[in-house]
């Protein structure tokens, strides 16, 4: 249930906003045991690395963003899932949307 067609594009933002907190959660846990004290990169640079790169993925996130089409925009934070925009159009009554969902099934 992870793909967006199931989830939502809510989903997939909140997934990949979650990935990126647990990363300083783990660091953060990790940083404080006794196991880093023998590792061959320090803990101070470890945080760097992961600074340096959450801020590239932030920066990607907000450039997909921006340089996607504004019309699909909102299908990256809206809740709604495809068989709920499917049904959507088919409650639209209007026959050329209809079709258009069956113009993309392969049966």
């Amino acid at each position: 249930m992870r793909h967006p067609y199931e989830m939502g594009g809510a989903y997939w933002l909140f997934n990949m906003v979650y990935t990126q907190i647990s990363i300083f959660a783990v660091l953060r846990l990790g940083s404080t045991s006794s196991a880093m004290k023998g590792a061959l990169i320090q803990p101070e640079h470890l945080w760097a690395i992961t600074i340096s790169l959450a801020s590239l993925w932030l920066l990607s996130i907000v450039t997909l963003l921006i340089f996607s089409e504004k019309g699909f925009r909102h299908t990256f934070y809206q809740p709604t899932r495809a068989w709920e925009y499917d049904r959507a159009v088919i409650d639209t009554r209007i026959d050329e949307y209809r079709m258009y969902i069956f113009g993309d099934h392969p049966q």
